[in-house]
């Protein structure tokens, strides 16, 4: 943690005293019931020096919980249980700084589901959640507010009966449309669907991106890997010898 000094003058002597740098609040995102505006997503424990917090969210009936790192890095676990007895709408949308900020090639990825997630039937005919876009979860990265879909995008509709788990898919690794970016300084992330009456989901999901090594990086790892294999093999054939 950041350290603040303070210098004081008391009797015409100067002694300095240190004391810790308090973290800052930072609004990461805002929570969405049935198309109203329902709260906003905080994190107490931003670290401006570092670029990482995590934050908390507890309603009852939505319990969000999650880390982010200005690398950029956004993770989260979502519990949403729907307390009327028909269809209702759920939206979290979180974001998170990025910096320095993203030019040139990135590669982006993401996930959602595998862990805890699933969706848990409260005894009605069956338990569903049905995208509000074309995914469940949705990655963007922006300039100056201005945001682009990363390509990453993932979840389809859930159904079953009981307790139906959630796989883990994952988008893999893609240039996407961050190649040549002009100066990338948010990452967003979209969490929206409809959840059937009086049912349970609960939800796990990432997105980062990470910068592509440039083709010169490339040939000196490739050409290190193969110097490294043909090493390899002149030192079995003269074990054999």
């Amino acid at each position: 943690m950041k350290k603040l000094a303070m210098t004081i003058v008391a009797l015409g002597f100067a002694f300095t005293v240190t004391a810790p740098a308090m973290a800052v609040p930072l609004d990461v995102g805002d929570v969405y019931v049935g198309g109203g505006f329902f709260g906003d997503v905080l994190s107490d424990d931003f670290d401006p020096a570092t670029g990482m917090g995590t934050f908390n969210f507890n309603i009852g009936f939505l319990a969000l919980q999650g880390q982010f790192d200005a690398d950029p890095m956004l993770s989260y676990t979502l519990m949403v249980t729907n307390p009327t007895a028909g269809f209702l709408a759920f939206t979290v949308i979180l974001s998170t700084p990025i910096a320095p900020t993203i030019t040139g090639s990135n590669a982006v990825s993401s996930t959602f589901g595998g862990g805890t997630s699933a969706l848990l039937d409260a005894g009605s005919p069956g338990v569903g959640i049905i995208p509000t876009g074309p995914f469940v979860q949705m990655s963007d990265v922006g300039e100056g507010g201005i945001f682009t879909n990363m390509g990453v995008d993932l979840g389809g509709p859930f159904a079953g009966v009981g307790v139906v788990p959630i796989p883990l898919s994952s988008s893999g690794i893609l240039s996407g449309p961050l190649a040549g970016g002009p100066g990338w300084d948010t990452l967003k992330v979209t969490t929206g669907f409809v959840l059937s009456g009086s049912d349970t989901a609960i939800l796990e999901g990432s997105a980062s991106i990470n910068a592509v090594p440039e083709p010169a990086t490339l040939l000196i790892l490739g050409s290190g890997l193969m110097g490294l294999g043909a090493l390899s093999r002149r030192k079995g054939r003269r074990k054999e010898s």
